[in-house]
């Protein structure tokens, strides 16, 4: 079964935004003080940020599509990906998100 997060307090609809800008040895990922779920608050420190070796953002447009998350994804010119979501799609990627600071190291898909 697919990891999917599921909100245990009814409330407002939750925004999540996300920045990720690349780094020379990984990813740097900044929280928006908007909504953040309990269960990955502890991967961020005070300010909202942490780093991760990797980001695979090809993995999080397939694991979105599967759980038929919508969510808007920028991408600067620097390679910085901006992306927010809302309601079920923000759960969806607070849940992905997890996955990638409990693994550290997302593999990538092998080829056949």
């Amino acid at each position: 079964m697919p990891l999917r997060a599921v909100s245990s307090q009814p409330g407002p609809i939750a925004v999540l935004n996300v920045l990720c800008s690349p780094l020379r040895e990984g990813w740097r990922v900044h929280l928006g003080p908007e909504w953040v779920p309990p269960y990955l608050i502890h991967c961020f420190d005070e300010n909202l940020e942490a780093c991760t070796p990797e980001i695979d953002l090809e993995d999080l447009d397939r694991y979105m599509q599967y759980h038929g998350a919508q969510y808007e994804k920028r991408i600067s010119k620097f390679g910085d990906a901006e992306l927010t979501a809302t309601g079920d799609a923000a759960e969806a990627l607070a849940a992905w998100l997890s996955t990638v600071f409990a693994t550290g190291v997302r593999e990538r898909p092998r080829s056949p």
